[in-house]
């Protein structure tokens, strides 16, 4: 199986704006690739997350599960309108 490790900028672009690099991240669930990542772009990922986002808006199971990472909420769109439906 090919290995590949992504740069940060690659899971920030996958997770705001899809397009390719969410197609590359889609590949790695399907199996059809073994994503590495290293503590470095990990680090950079959550900085960059938690800088700019208090919520990360996904349909990713596999993130949805997490529910949180570092001062970041991971919800589904609907869980979002929950919450904006609650706060006003």
């Amino acid at each position: 199986m090919l290995r590949v490790t992504a740069d940060s900028n690659v899971y920030i672009s996958a997770l705001n704006f899809g397009g390719v690099p969410e197609k590359l991240l889609d590949s790695a669930r399907a199996g059809e690739i073994q994503l590495t990542v290293s503590d470095a772009i990990l680090d950079e990922v959550s900085r960059v997350l938690a800088d700019k986002s208090a919520y990360l808006v996904t349909g990713d199971r596999h993130l949805l599960k997490l529910g949180r990472f570092e001062a970041t909420e991971i919800v589904s769109p609907a869980g979002l309108l929950a919450i904006m439906a609650q706060a006003g």
